[in-house]
């Protein structure tokens, strides 16, 4: 065995050397094996929420020995305190380990960890936090779990734990500890026991202004290591991480007291008229109705040229209503009402109330009131306005006078089309580590009347792996070229916060079939509570057969934290029956969700929510509109509870069309009162970024 006195020297030179301040400065890294640590063993730091983690490294374990290979690490963190991460470890990238060559003889393994910290232990005392690795999966290689507590001092965090494996390592097998110390920003020098061996290394932090502030990037280096040359092919060995904040400080959640709806009310009352007048009085309102009158026409004329649609601006002398879609703020609709209220209190006099209102093809969304005088302390100073929001709005136009001066710009009869990458992968198969398949998708929508739409999707093939191509194992699931849906739309709003929306036409998955389905969605009124039931029926084609579907669900908003958990119960697409529970995490405009499934297999997998367009999208022109994917989404999931992980292509499988009630009407889920009131900032932001 190679002799440990380098390490155990290397370890007492970086605690003889350590300046211990107040302060620390330490990195939060992944480690070898996509928990945040430092080579072999996790530390109790986990990534900080809304960050998302990925990196490759090529220590691989394999039949109790560490050989060169590939693994490839992601990891995010989910709220304070919880971090999920993958693995997919490979002996190569592209071998058949079905042939006889390789079966045997490599390993190919898809494995999902978590990471807690235990909360409520003051920072200055200590970090304690409890994980597990490969959790559930058929084939677990890499199981363990652990607890583990760290301590920063100065330059230098210390950690000490203790975990039970299985794993032929022996790695996080009992007691394990590490100092990381890092006597510069850009430099950590780690050393650690993993409770077999002694490992020392480190790691250069590539400073985050050398990449526009979007990226961390590390480079990692296990340098040294004193596990016998049995165990071992090299003593070295490295990789790269790269760390993105997806939650922008303007999209952070900023938390404030309700306001009193019963006082707002009253305060938005219209004072009760004089029954006489003298001349001078007379006079005095007219012309103070006169400029109102010009500046509510400036307001509708900027609306307008925001690019805005279905514009409506009435007023009196004491209140001001405005009526809008929008069509333009596709990524989250939060930044078009916060231009449209910033727009208000710019343009009008601070004794004005108002309402705003936001639609889309006629059916109202969201609905805000309050005080122009309120608002703009809010935009100047800071102060939290007093806002009474509701998603069942009410519009009374009586008793306003609208403007008539400048078209609304209907939005119907123009085309909408939106462009998005189509993907469909398998991940660390026996046949290969990524196979996919690639096409070009442009859903086109023609809104007709109120709630109505004719929706059409097609793809164009850009490309696909080997194994994707024809006469190869997964050929069935290739993107093919033509039309994909051609669809007729219609989303009723009902009475007692009902949504109701129905498609019929052709959809195609895999085969070409006919059919209906419809959507039912209740939400309370400051929308934390939501219900849903959804049921079709399809007919193929070309083919004598049919499938039938109805599921029911419910989710929670915890608007304090962005976070909503659902579940979703019934029989599904392809006839299996079970439920599905998710929960999802937003972060800004982006989203991580993780979800379990039971069917006719138990699943569990992760998926990433995307936007593919600005923030800002082109306005409507006289041909139409040109836009990206608001919230394109892809998934890995793998099989748990068994002791083959077989593939499993078609389970909890439901129709996804580009329209949808939470997609097109609810943006994504992001209009309830709770979460418009917690991300007050956002519309103070918007404004700011675009006026």
């Amino acid at each position: 065995m190679k002799q440990s006195r380098q390490a155990q020297l290397l370890l007492a030179s970086l605690c003889a050397g350590a300046t211990f301040t107040t302060s620390a400065n330490n990195q939060t890294d992944q480690a070898f094996y996509g928990f945040t640590g430092l080579f072999n063993i996790p530390n109790a730091e986990v990534l900080d929420r809304g960050d998302v983690a990925v990196g490759y490294n090529n220590q691989l374990e394999f039949r109790g020995k560490y050989v060169d290979g590939y693994n490839f690490n992601f990891a995010a963190g989910l709220f304070e305190g919880l971090e999920v991460a993958g693995k997919i470890a490979s002996s190569s990238m592209n071998h058949n380990l079905f042939s006889s060559q390789y079966r045997g003889k490599e390993t190919r393994d898809l494995s999902f960890n978590l990471k807690y910290q235990v909360p409520y232990i003051p920072k200055d005392w200590f970090t304690l936090a409890i994980g597990g690795q490969d959790l559930g999966g058929a084939a677990n290689n890499y199981e363990a779990y652990y607890a583990v507590a760290s301590k920063e001092l100065g330059d230098f965090r210390f950690t000490l734990g203790a975990g039970s494996t299985e794993n032929l390592t022996g790695r996080l097998d009992g007691a394990f500890g590490g100092v990381e110390w890092m006597p510069f920003t850009w430099l950590t020098v780690s050393a650690e026991h993993d409770a077999q061996a002694l490992n020392a290394g480190v790691k250069v932090h590539i400073p985050s202004e050398w990449t526009g502030d979007w990226v961390d990037l590390t480079l990692s280096g296990k340098l040294y290591s004193d596990v016998d040359d049995t165990h071992t092919e090299d003593s070295s060995y490295f990789g790269i991480n790269a760390k993105f904040k997806l939650l922008k400080e303007e999209h952070k959640v900023k938390v404030s007291a309700a306001p009193d709806i019963q006082q707002i009310a009253t305060k938005h009352a219209p004072a009760l008229r004089k029954q006489t007048y003298t001349k001078a009085e007379l006079n005095e309102y007219q012309t103070s109705i006169n400029a109102l009158e010009k500046d509510v026409i400036a307001l509708k004329y900027q609306l307008l040229k925001d690019g805005f649609e279905g514009v409506e601006v009435g007023y009196n002398d004491s209140e001001v209503a405005v009526i809008f879609e929008n069509h333009v703020f596709n990524r989250n609709e939060l930044d078009a009402l916060g231009l449209v209220l910033g727009r208000i209190q710019a343009q009008l006099p601070a004794h004005i109330a108002f309402t705003v209102t936001m639609k889309k093809l006629d059916i109202s969304q969201v609905q805000i009131k309050g005080l122009v005088a309120d608002y703009q302390n809010f935009i100047t100073q800071g102060i939290t306005p007093a806002l009474t929001i509701t998603q069942t709005p009410v519009i009374d136009r009586g008793g306003l006078k609208w403007v008539h001066h400048g078209a609304n710009k209907t939005p119907y009869w123009l085309p909408r089309v939106a462009l998005s990458p189509a993907l469909v992968t398998t991940v660390a198969t026996e046949l290969g580590v990524l196979d996919y398949s690639l096409a070009l998708q442009a859903d086109v929508s023609l809104p007709l009347w109120q709630g109505a739409s004719i929706d059409v999707s097609a793809r164009q093939h850009l490309t696909s792996s080997d194994d994707y191509k024809d006469g190869q194992p997964f050929n069935f699931y290739e993107h093919k070229n033509g039309v994909k849906d051609i669809l007729f739309t219609q989303t009723l709003k009902l009475p007692f916060n009902i949504t109701n929306q129905t498609q019929a036409g052709l959809y195609q998955d895999f085969y070409d079939m006919y059919g209906v389905r419809n959507q039912s969605l209740w939400h309370s009124p400051a929308g934390a509570h939501q219900l849903t039931a959804e049921v079709g029926y399809f007919e193929y084609k070309d083919y004598s057969s049919e499938l039938k579907y109805y599921v029911g669900g419910y989710r929670y908003h915890f608007a304090d934290h962005d976070v909503t958990l659902s579940a979703k119960a019934g029989k599904f697409l392809y006839g299996d029956t079970g439920f599905k529970l998710e929960g999802k995490f937003w972060f800004g405009d982006a989203a991580v969700d993780i979800f379990y499934q039971n069917t006719d297999v138990q699943m569990v997998g992760i998926g990433f929510n995307i936007p593919l367009t600005p923030r800002k999208d082109y306005a409507v022109t006289q041909f139409g509109q040109l836009s990206g994917n608001k919230n394109w989404r892809h998934q890995v999931r793998t099989r748990i509870g068994e002791t083959s992980n077989n593939l499993s292509f078609n389970t909890a499988i439901l129709p996804q069309t580009s329209q949808s009630i939470e997609r097109t009407y609810l943006n994504q889920d992001r209009l309830s009162v709770g979460y418009i009131q917690n991300h007050l900032e956002r519309l103070k932001e918007a404004y700011s970024t675009f006026k």
